[in-house]
């Protein structure tokens, strides 16, 4: 005779009191043959974000190839009216917007060996830096500026940039690594993606000249602010996956969603130097994808 199902209170108090392995992702089918599907790839909470695992036969040491793939969108837009004294003041607009997109390959493998008896040697690990592939940044400025006093001074620069070359060997981006033996579970992010891209990416349109009166020459870069300690590099550094050390003994493949983080997201109001005649709206958003492939 088959055992009566248990109310549902009983229900909640077991799932409550289940190891973490069991309550991390979908709850088990009652089919084998589903429950055998299920193991192939198996999501999992990990502090705010989340991965899926493939697995594959236990090793003592994991040698894994390291890709990171992702776009992001930022746009701008300015308006201003400095003052001119004793006349009318300027009007300074700017709608300017970027993509961004890089799919890389780091040169180096990571290597995760075995931590338990010797949490030394995962303390030890480090993350690949250097990367192959393409990064790439596609620019957008509108710009206008309606000069109060001298109508031959009214300017409007309006084109496209884009990085040049598209595909570069760049000393960044890395993935950051740290093992914490109190936990036994590794943390792993990784730094900006775009960067080099956006160092070689033309930030004035071509034959502009001098710059417009009173307006910077581009709006477009991620994560822009007026104020220092705002930009691409802490707009594109998310938070940490931790995931546990006998993962990556056990996994074929690890896939980790990556994206942009409030913490890290400039104020949508800009930091105006001038916020008596400044207006200033700001944003975007990123994802990215860094994919672990074992190796051998």
């Amino acid at each position: 005779m088959r055992p009566a199902t248990p109310p549902p209170a009983a229900r909640q108090d077991r799932r409550a009191h289940e190891p973490a392995r069991l309550r991390c992702g979908v709850m088990p089918f009652r089919s084998l043959v589903a429950a055998l599907l299920l193991l192939l790839v198996i999501p999992c909470a990990a502090s705010a974000a989340s991965y899926s695992v493939r697995p594959g036969p236990e090793r003592a040491t994991s040698t894994f190839r390291v890709t990171y793939e992702g776009s992001g969108t930022w746009r701008t837009t300015f308006h201003a009216t400095p003052p001119n004294p004793g006349g009318k003041p300027d009007t300074n607009d700017a709608r300017d917007s970027s993509t961004q997109r890089w799919d890389l390959t780091f040169r180096r493998s990571l290597v995760i060996p075995t931590c338990d008896p010797d949490p030394a040697a995962c303390a030890a690990v480090t993350g690949p830096a250097g990367t192959t592939g393409s990064s790439t940044v596609v620019g957008r400025i509108d710009h206008r500026h309606k000069d109060g006093l001298y109508r031959d001074l009214d300017r409007k620069v309006r084109c496209t940039v884009r990085t040049k070359p598209p595909r570069v060997r760049l000393p960044k981006p890395t993935v950051q690594v740290r093992y914490d033996a109190v936990t036994a579970r590794f943390a792993i992010g990784a730094t900006d993606p775009a960067g080099g891209a956006l160092g070689s990416t033309p930030t004035v349109c071509p034959g502009q000249g001098d710059p417009i009166d009173r307006i910077l020459d581009n709006y477009f870069q991620p994560g822009f602010s007026f104020a220092a300690g705002w930009g691409p590099e802490r707009w594109f550094t998310p938070a940490p996956v931790s995931i546990p050390a006998a993962t990556f003994l056990r996994a074929e493949r690890i896939a980790i969603p990556l994206h942009d983080t409030r913490a890290n997201t400039p104020p949508r109001s800009c930091a105006r130097a001038n916020p008596r005649y400044e207006r200033c709206t700001t944003g975007g958003d990123w994802s990215g994808k860094l994919v672990l492939t074992r190796k051998g």
